[in-house]
């Protein structure tokens, strides 16, 4: 069986507190964050791009909620969105597709 070492402990558990404390604080952060946008005005909401309905239920979420939340109505179209729908109506793509 492996035998850990003393030092090669203490290394592994600080490394894991450190990362606990990080997820922690980025969780403060979020959390901060999210009550700083609910408490904007109209005005400020539309001036950054963000709808009121858009900014209540990001500060509505759960602050271990990290993850982006995709609308499709709400995306914009890329370039990559827009070449694509070119090549669809391209003479080529008309004729032999």
């Amino acid at each position: 069986m492996y035998a850990i070492q003393q030092g090669e402990l203490i290394v592994m558990l600080l490394s894991n507190a450190n990362k606990v404390l990080a997820k922690i604080l980025f969780w403060g952060e979020i959390h901060r964050q999210r009550k700083q946008l609910s408490k904007k005005d109209d005005y400020l909401l539309k001036d950054i791009g963000v709808s009121r309905v858009e900014a209540d239920r990001e500060a509505e979420r759960k602050f271990w909620d990290y993850a982006p939340v995709v609308d499709e109505s709400l995306q914009r179209r890329t370039d990559t969105t827009l070449a694509k729908s070119s090549e669809k109506n391209t003479a080529f793509n008309l004729l032999f597709h």
